[in-house]
């Protein structure tokens, strides 16, 4: 018998707002908290292109100017001895920001 913690409460989401080098962490609006909870269960490149483009109008309100949104997708792991938890990238991408 197989089992697995990879479930969709052992997985998050990081979305980032990135120009110049800097680097700020955009939270995730309540209007948006389904999109990325569909993102992180399924982190196909459509569903994270598909939330960055979401969440670039409110990129701009937190963060002036963003050049794209980088946007991370973490499993829960357990060391296998301990069961410390520590958070492994399943995958990652990153959309330039549409200039209007």
């Amino acid at each position: 018998m197989f089992s697995t913690n990879d479930g969709r409460d052992a997985r998050h989401l990081h979305a980032f707002a990135l120009s110049s080098g800097m680097r700020t962490e955009l939270g995730i609006p309540p209007a948006l908290e389904e999109r990325a909870q569909s993102a992180a269960a399924l982190p196909s490149d459509e569903r994270l292109l598909a939330l960055a483009n979401d969440l670039a109008p409110f990129a701009e309100s937190d963060f002036e100017s963003a050049d794209s949104i980088r946007i991370e997708v973490f499993a829960t792991r357990f060391e296998e001895t301990t069961l410390a938890p520590s958070g492994v990238l399943l995958h990652a991408a990153e959309w330039t920001v549409a200039r209007p």
